[in-house]
């Protein structure tokens, strides 16, 4: 056997080991499977680099559909999350800035951190905790 045929054969069982079913992408169970078989091709490059992978132009379009659409709903739910008031407690807060309570009465009398009351209990806007962290006034 020459060495071409025994470097083919190892690419071979290397790509059939990482990644076993690769095929058409539009079920669910593959799109599931999609960030598992990117890592997975990712291994595999890097221990086969020579290797040559052949796919159609059809299955190529639908992974990169796929890959944009996965990339869309995490920048959505990235945007989503910082949109997102919270309110932490005063103990957080003080932990968040590494301030006394004190230093926290102090500044809600001087207008810079202004508590909220909610339900009988003082919480802060998680907001004006990060402007301050900024160093905003």
């Amino acid at each position: 056997m020459s060495t071409a045929m025994n470097t083919d054969t190892a690419n071979y069982r290397a790509a059939k080991r990482y990644a076993p079913s690769v095929g058409a992408w539009g079920d669910a169970a593959q799109i599931n499977g999609f960030n598992n078989m990117t890592s997975n091709l990712v291994e595999l490059a890097k221990q086969c680099p020579g290797l040559q992978v052949t796919i159609t132009l059809g299955d190529l379009v639908e992974a990169n559909t796929i890959l944009i659409a996965e990339t869309k709903r995490e920048l959505e739910q990235m945007i989503t999350d910082q949109n997102t008031e919270t309110y932490p407690s005063r103990e957080k807060v003080m932990e968040i800035l590494g301030v006394c309570e004190a230093t926290l009465w102090r500044w809600a009398k001087n207008g810079y951190l202004v508590p909220l009351n909610v339900g009988g209990k003082r919480r802060y806007r998680m907001s004006d905790v990060k402007r301050i962290l900024e160093g905003e006034k």
